[in-house]
């Protein structure tokens, strides 16, 4: 297990939080969508990936899991599509979706800050937050600050602790 997931194994037993759903932007190679899915504390997966190789890639490591899905396209996009058929579900989101030179997608740099907008618009009550890669915030100009990410904490009554390299946001 790696440590990024033993953080939100961890965060989930120590907030005694029992999740319905684990959402994922950044699928990757599915790595983090792949140890969610063996750990049995959801129900359901999603995962959303700009980046067609990496999509095909993750759909052919999840096609055997009937508990996921991986959704082509930016996050501005699926998170709007997926969020609203959700409610009144405990989700843990996890954050990932990376600035990557060059892609046409992601011009206007690294979308946190979009998702925090769609959790809030979409889901806004009780769920646990994480964002990978916090050491790039306020240090790469195409990613928000640290004091971006705060504000937005604060505005929408959450709490905040970085732990490694991920922000672990939760309801205060």
């Amino acid at each position: 297990m790696s440590l990024k997931h033993k953080i939100i194994f961890d965060t989930i037993n120590y907030l005694g939080i029992d999740p319905d759903i684990f959402f994922e932007t950044g699928t990757g190679e599915a790595e983090t969508l792949r140890a969610m899915q063996a750990s049995e504390y959801f129900e359901w997966h999603f995962s959303g990936e700009v980046d067609l190789h990496e999509y095909l890639k993750s759909l052919e490591v999840m096609m055997y899991c009937p508990n996921a899905t991986v959704v082509y396209g930016p996050s501005k996009e699926v998170m709007p599509r997926l969020l609203p058929h959700l409610q009144n579900r405990k989700i843990v989101f996890w954050l990932d979706a990376h600035f990557n030179e060059g892609h046409e997608l992601f011009e206007s740099g690294c979308p946190t800050m979009d998702e925090l907008g769609n959790i809030a618009a979409h889901h806004p009550e009780g769920n646990l937050i994480f964002i990978d890669d916090a050491h790039l915030f306020g240090v790469d100009p195409a990613y928000p600050t640290p004091e971006d990410i705060g504000r937005w904490v604060r505005y929408h009554g959450y709490g905040i602790e970085r732990v490694e390299d991920i922000y672990c946001i939760a309801k205060d």
